[in-house]
């Protein structure tokens, strides 16, 4: 998901946030000029609780749905991608360096005469090969996914730009820079 695409559903969530704040204050002003009783007071709030309660949850429900379909970006698609902020985070948390510096021999022979973009096609293949990885590595990589509410495969997908970047190094190719800003 672009930068872009991200700032559009914040944006939609903040919109959304202040027309319902519109609703809410206009309901709240109503109140004022037709008192009628204690009772009927009794009754507009309880019809006004009912509403609030309503709108959290539908706000809740779009929240979830928003990031179901539009996901938490780990790595940013400028070109050439990169990891976000929470891409770099989970990087440390799955251990990827130490990960990167196990697998980085086993592949050095491989990216000879390889361009950049065929060393990252290599890297992504090659990640997603769940034998090669030892049960530390595979328990880590599940435990980040689990705590973080990813799937297995987003936490390969940054494996595969670090190992990427490291290659890239070996073979004497500029590695991307990791952006200042997600």
């Amino acid at each position: 998901m672009t930068a872009g695409t991200w700032w559009m559903a914040a944006g939609v969530i903040v919109a959304l946030s202040v027309g319902v704040g519109g609703v809410i204050v206009a309901v709240l002003a109503l109140p004022v000029n037709t008192r009628k009783s204690n009772q009927e007071d009794g009754e507009w709030k309880g019809r006004v609780n009912t509403l609030l309660e309503q709108i959290r949850n539908d706000l809740d429900e779009l929240r979830h749905i928003m990031f179901d379909r539009l996901g938490i970006p780990l790595i940013v698609s400028k070109s050439p991608l990169r990891l976000t902020k929470l891409g770099r985070t989970v990087s440390v948390e799955v251990g990827a360096s130490a990960w990167v510096a196990r697998v980085t021999p086993v592949l050095k022979d491989q990216i000879e005469g390889k361009d950049a973009y065929e060393i990252q096609d290599l890297c992504f293949g090659y990640v997603e090969n769940t034998n090669q990885y030892l049960d530390d590595e595979r328990r880590a990589i599940q435990s980040t996914a689990y705590h973080r509410g990813l799937e297995a495969k987003e936490i390969r997908r940054v494996l595969a730009i670090e190992l990427r970047d490291q290659l890239l190094k070996e073979a004497g190719l500029e590695a991307p820079v990791a952006p200042d800003e997600d």
